[in-house]
């Protein structure tokens, strides 16, 4: 940066630092957590958003513009490689979306506006906090689960069994060997993280139990 005194130095490294440390502890939760994303990416993220951002605007001001947007859109797509197709449904759309939103934090923070920085991470930890308030409660959470039986089960017994674990449920499929007299149910299940292992647990003492595979 020419022709900048050293208060800017100390300014530009103290918004540097700041981005590093609060993009460090959300990235820590995130691994803690065993997210797609550790911490590194958030890391990388927000600091390379952060110096670019402060590099354009001491060296190019008017012309910064251009440049900090297009930042923000190239982080969209890094944040596209985090979705994962599994099975039934694809996820890491948060992921996708916290990648992109620390590429945002990182150029509010260069731009000085520690407000709206501040605002914008304290949202960001309410959210998180909700979301894993959620997640405990099973508001919100489903569970794709294949239940095999190595003989032919009356439904009313299965889905007594699984209402005694889940907060709801829903048959999606079912598929009928006459010859050999198994059967294979797919069900949808909305409730807390334990409810299927608890299911597991009670189908495991029934004769007819064969199998059961979530995703």
């Amino acid at each position: 940066m020419r022709g900048v005194n050293r208060m800017d130095w100390i300014t530009a490294v103290l918004r540097l630092v700041l981005t590093f440390v609060l993009s460090l502890l959300f990235g820590v939760y995130r691994q803690k957590a065993f997210k797609p994303a550790g911490f590194g990416i958030y890391v990388f993220v927000a600091i390379a958003a952060c110096g670019i951002s402060i590099t354009a605007l001491e060296q190019m001001r008017d012309g910064a513009v251009p440049l900090l947007s297009a930042v923000v859109t190239a982080t969209g797509f890094l944040g596209a490689g985090a979705l994962l197709k599994t099975g039934y449904k694809v996820i890491g759309f948060v992921t996708a979306a916290s990648i992109w939103l620390f590429a945002c934090f990182g150029v509010i923070m260069a731009m000085g506006e520690y407000a709206v920085a501040g605002a914008v991470y304290a949202m960001v930890l309410v959210s998180q906090a909700l979301d894993r308030f959620m997640e405990r409660e099973g508001i919100g959470t489903q569970t794709k689960v294949t239940i095999c039986t190595s003989n032919t089960v009356d439904l009313k017994e299965i889905d007594g069994e699984i209402s005694e674990c889940a907060r709801n449920f829903k048959l999606e499929g079912i598929e009928e060997d006459k010859e050999k007299g198994r059967m294979v149910m797919s069900y949808t299940i909305y409730g807390k993280k334990g409810c299927v292992p608890a299911l597991a647990s009670r189908l495991r003492g029934k004769e007819w139990f064969q199998s059961l595979r979530a995703e």
